[in-house]
């Protein structure tokens, strides 16, 4: 971040974050177990950092967040668990903080992308003897005591 961006009190977070699972793909293979891919990403000044935010403006928070499970494609394939993908994320500040109080221009942005994506069992004689699941769970804005300043 460029060092005049500090005078003015706004602090840039970005989060890139994904847990991907590539398994038993093809013919004829078997997963005796689950599978499953879990990302999980907090994005934000956490604590006691920036009480009253900047003089012009508050902190931008920007989080990408995936978890991606390919499995047991192809043909003749088994999987005697779960396949699971979960995604979960928080973007903005969290503690004891007032945000964006006193800025003219406004308080945080908080931008947040979050997904979870399971392909399973696709083609000919599979087999998956658990649940099949994908689950993204996102919380963006900030969060704790006197956020909402």
């Amino acid at each position: 971040m460029d060092p005049w961006t500090q005078a003015f009190g706004t602090d840039l977070n970005l989060g890139v974050n994904s847990a991907s699972v590539d398994a038993g793909n093809g013919a004829f293979n078997s997963i005796d177990g689950n599978v499953t891919a879990y990302a999980a990403q907090n994005v934000g000044d956490a604590g006691y950092g920036g009480l009253f935010g900047g003089p012009l403006l508050g902190d931008i928070n920007i989080g990408v967040n995936t978890a991606t499970v390919v499995a047991g494609n192809g043909a003749f394939n088994s999987i005697d668990g779960d396949v699971t993908a979960v995604a979960t994320q928080n973007v903005g500040d969290t503690g004891f903080g007032f945000g964006g109080y006193g800025s003219p221009l406004g308080g945080d942005m908080n931008l947040g992308f979050n997904s979870a994506h399971v392909e399973a069992g696709n083609g000919a004689f599979n087999s998956i003897g658990g649940d099949v699941t994908a689950v993204a769970t996102q919380n963006v804005g900030d969060t704790g005591f006197l956020a909402i300043f």
